[in-house]
């Protein structure tokens, strides 16, 4: 039924693929137990990137001690400012739209296909179009579930991304059109490569054979979209009463920055398998000695840590009876092209000569548990080839920078002022100073600036109002392309890729990589965007992280250190 999509995608992973290729993916059928695989776990910190993290949003209060053994109470959600989930699904809060959206398959942890919303999907010869067979299911309100509806979904999200959403990745864009018609060069969204051909079957033709496509189906890109919905979805939901969604649960109650609860979604196809009649989330708090022992009491039942500053003393005091699976990130420093005075090239190597970043990795960020050696903080491009890796990476030579410094006019006694933004946590703030005192050195006055999370990355980094920023990315893709999605300027100029590279070569290179099955062909050219950003740093890794969300005690259908979040439907208590 599956053996189409799967088997290229297989055979991409398998060629050249060395000890970090997958050895199996397949679909399951429906009823099927699958395994998971340990070296899924190391695909994740190696292959897994994209999505831009902004960690903590105004806070939420925690909800009293309860006493229900139905009701999830998950701390692991940050933001609830908006819901629309066809603008934008922020990392910090996929538990909860993974709670009560379905994709069309769920992708294992060993990469295998389980059926959800569609049953199969095919792939043509020239394996450019995929038909998707839907399962016959309803919305919570009742009402059938359509392939219109899908491609409905589709349609509202190149819209956004047209008008400055952030909800597409590099993956998301190789439907046919959907590029042309975020960049205004197609001007009907119905152009786009996604049509209906009977309530149960829709078909997607992307632009050029990829390999990873079929990856998208297990994310939210195909959440659908209820057209008979109450709610405009071309607005943003600041009170999305009435929200209809096809998952597990269905929104009960939302209260803004206080707290979400979700209940058993009647029409849903695992409403008889659920064990929680309820779940509420509530933001994460500072404090992770504090939080933990609210998970201990049983006031919370999932709790993660998003403040960095947490997790080394996470780390020396986990309780043994606490479970947990990591979330990896890196953290790094972008400069603005844009801004004139990190403008010349020559100045922002200058900048990172200076910077003694396994200094700033091991002994300021406490929490960075590796340094941060290469572009992406990953060094699964090198991996082959150390020596050129080697290469490829930023220097630490600060007497050389105080040359290139100096021949540009600049020392101790006639700095260049330079502004650093970071966000307002204690861990940010330390590196900040440690840089401002690295780079004095070499004629540089900075001047430094915190803003909360949400101020840090919408009114600053996004509208491109700063010098240089600390900018953190958590892994959160299966697809290789999306690991570049800092350095693509196909984005619209508002849309919130702030990393981008502003260069069209290394667009052209993303472009070419998207073409192409064989691994190690496209590894070379991601090759070639890392050398690129090291002579024209465009961005600097700081260092890589870890992040945990800490699991109660009494929660079963997770195991410790699990490879893949856990979704409420899939728990249970003791």
């Amino acid at each position: 039924m599956f053996q189409n999509a799967p088997e290229e995608i297989r055979m991409f992973l398998h060629q050249g693929c060395c000890s970090i290729c997958i050895q199996q993916m397949r679909c399951v059928q429906p009823g099927e137990n699958s395994m998971s695989i340990s070296r899924f776990d190391l695909l994740r910190r190696k292959f897994l990137m994209g999505a831009s993290a902004a960690a903590l949003l105004p806070k939420m209060v925690h909800a009293d001690i309860h006493t229900n053994r139905r009701r999830l109470i998950r701390s692991d959600i940050s933001s609830a400012s908006q819901l629309n989930y066809l603008k934008s699904i922020a990392t910090w809060n996929d538990d909860f739209f993974a709670d009560i959206f379905d994709p069309l398959f769920r992708i294992g942890a060993d990469l295998t296909f389980h059926p959800l919303a569609a049953r199969s999907f095919d792939v043509s010869k020239d394996k450019r179009t995929y038909s998707v067979h839907l399962n016959e299911r309803l919305w919570s309100d009742g009402t059938p579930i359509t392939a219109a509806d899908y491609v409905a979904a589709i349609q509202h999200r190149a819209w956004w991304s047209r008008e400055g959403g952030d909800g597409l990745k590099l993956l998301d864009r190789s439907i046919l059109n959907l590029q042309p018609y975020i960049d205004g060069k197609i001007q009907a969204v119905e152009e786009i490569g996604i049509w209906a051909l009977d309530d149960l079957t829709f078909e997607i033709m992307v632009s050029a054979p990829n390999s990873e496509f079929a990856l998208t189906f297990g994310t939210h890109l195909f959440f659908p979209f209820a057209q008979h919905s109450i709610l405009d979805p071309r607005a943003e939901w600041e009170n999305p009463t009435g929200l209809i969604s096809n998952g597990s649960y269905v929104l009960a109650e939302f209260e803004k920055s206080d707290s979400i609860r979700v209940v058993r979604n009647p029409h849903s196809a695992s409403d008889n398998s659920l064990y929680f009649d309820e779940v509420v989330y509530v933001s994460s708090e500072n404090g992770a000695n504090i939080q933990s022992g609210k998970v201990l009491k049983g006031e919370v039942d999932i709790y993660r840590l998003l403040d960095s500053d947490l997790i080394g003393w996470f780390n020396d005091n986990r309780p043994k009876q606490l479970k947990r699976y990591g979330q990896p990130a890196v953290s790094y420093l972008n400069f603005n092209l844009n801004s004139p005075s990190v403008a010349d090239q020559r100045i922002r190597q200058a900048l990172v000569m200076a910077l003694d970043r396994t200094f700033l990795s091991r002994d300021v960020a406490v929490s960075g548990n590796t340094v941060t050696n290469w572009t992406n903080g990953l060094n699964w491009v090198w991996e082959n080839d150390p020596d050129a890796g080697e290469q490829a990476n930023f220097k630490y030579a600060p007497e050389e920078a105080v040359k290139i410094m100096e021949g540009l006019g600049y020392d101790q006694s006639n700095p260049l002022r330079i502004q650093l933004l970071y966000r307002d946590r204690a861990n940010e703030a330390d590196i900040a100073n440690a840089i401002s005192a690295m780079w004095r050195r070499i004629g540089v006055e900075l001047s430094t600036a915190s803003n909360s999370t949400v101020d840090h990355y919408n009114k600053y980094i996004i509208p491109g109002n700063y010098d240089i920023a600390i900018v953190t990315w958590v892994f959160d893709t299966m697809s290789l392309l999306d690991s570049y999605t800092m350095f693509s300027t196909r984005t619209s100029p508002n849309e919130g890729n702030y990393g981008a590279a502003g260069n069209s070569e290394v667009d052209q290179l993303l472009d070419e990589a998207a073409l192409i099955y064989d691994l190690p062909q496209r590894i070379d050219l991601f090759r070639e965007v890392e050398l690129a950003n090291r002579d024209n740093v465009w961005n600097v890794p700081i260092r890589h992280e870890t992040g945990y969300v800490v699991i109660s005690e009494s929660l079963r259908g997770v195991e410790d250190d699990a490879p893949t979040r856990p979704l409420s439907a899939e728990l249970w208590r003791n």
